[in-house]
């Protein structure tokens, strides 16, 4: 026959001959004639157990998903209490039920992590000691939010730039903004563009260098609109007006304001046409005259013009 459901510890089994007329098969005469029952000891061992400890990769922001499950030979579901130990942070016991528990670790920056389990054992268990396993935190992706602008010519233009995050409402970091082939870098939530630009749109490009837990991030969807101003003053002065030397031309434009502007400026000299080089808001221009005589230049902006003799 077979025992079981029996807990590790030592036992004695008496096998007692009740009747006298019957000879069990292993008993001699001697014994028979001396006793009539038979015993024997045995021991049942502490049984060993598997701990396994599941855990998947996440991304900064997400919870990780521990599950610890201790197996027994027998199937036996066990509603014991292991400890868990994560680096870096206090051991904390939490309870199985039918052999497996599952929780939840919150809050870890980015990187890599251990966690040791420890089944301290029952009556009928073993110990199982240090059942590691690890997971690691990646880096999460940042929204980067640029709303498109406008403004009119002559003016400075502001951009906003938020970078937001997983968990963070503004995520700390360098943004670096281009527009015009001009990089800025952004103070307080913006950049500056200063006066200057022509009339016309612009690529807006944002750039999040990212930081310790987040990649770096792009946009470069929104657009800078600089909006042709109405030019009210255009004035023309000229400089080296001596034989053999050309003159030179330059060409400032204002606003009702009186700010300096830009635009599409055509300069005529002596019916000849031609546009002047805008350089950080200068227009300059050289006819390349250099004969004795009388010129004509005029140089006109959406109707508004002015007009110099040399």
């Amino acid at each position: 026959s077979y025992l079981t459901y029996l807990n590790a510890s030592e036992y004695k089994v008496i096998v007692e001959l009740i009747d006298n007329d019957y000879q069990i098969s292993g008993w001699d005469d001697e014994i028979q004639s001396d006793v009539d029952y038979y015993s024997e000891r045995f021991d049942i061992e502490k049984a060993h157990v598997d701990v396994h400890v599941d855990v998947t990769p996440i991304t900064y922001g997400e919870n990780e998903t521990v599950t610890v499950t201790v197996t027994t030979p027998n199937g036996e579901k066990l509603n014991e209490t292991v400890q868990v130990c994560i680096s870096g942070l206090p051991d904390r016991d939490v309870t199985l039920v039918n052999g497996t528990v599952t929780f939840n670790l919150t809050g870890y920056d980015v990187g890599t992590y251990t966690i040791w389990v420890n089944f301290f054992g029952t009556d009928n268990f073993w110990d199982s000691y240090n059942n590691i396993n690890g997971f690691s935190v990646d880096k999460a992706t940042p929204q980067v939010s640029v709303a498109d602008v406008e403004e009119s010519n002559g003016n400075d233009a502001v951009i906003n730039v938020i970078v937001t995050g997983v968990i963070d409402d503004i995520v700390e970091g360098t943004v670096i903004v281009t527009v015009n082939g001009t990089e800025y870098i952004v103070k307080d939530g913006k950049i500056t563009v200063p006066a200057g630009l022509a009339s016309g749109v612009y690529d807006i490009t944002a750039r999040f260098i990212g930081n310790d837990n987040y990649n770096e991030a792009t946009n470069d969807n929104a657009k800078l609109n600089i909006t042709a101003s109405d030019v009210t003053v255009v004035t023309i002065s000229v400089t080296n007006v001596t034989y053999g030397d050309g003159p030179m031309v330059t060409i400032t434009l204002k606003d009702g304001e009186g700010k300096d502007i830009s635009g599409d400026v055509m300069i005529t000299v002596n019916d000849l046409s031609a546009y002047p080089v805008h350089v950080d808001g200068v227009y300059t221009y050289s006819p390349g005259l250099t004969d004795v005589g009388s010129y004509n230049i005029t140089a006109s902006i959406n109707g508004v013009h002015d007009t110099a003799y040399y």
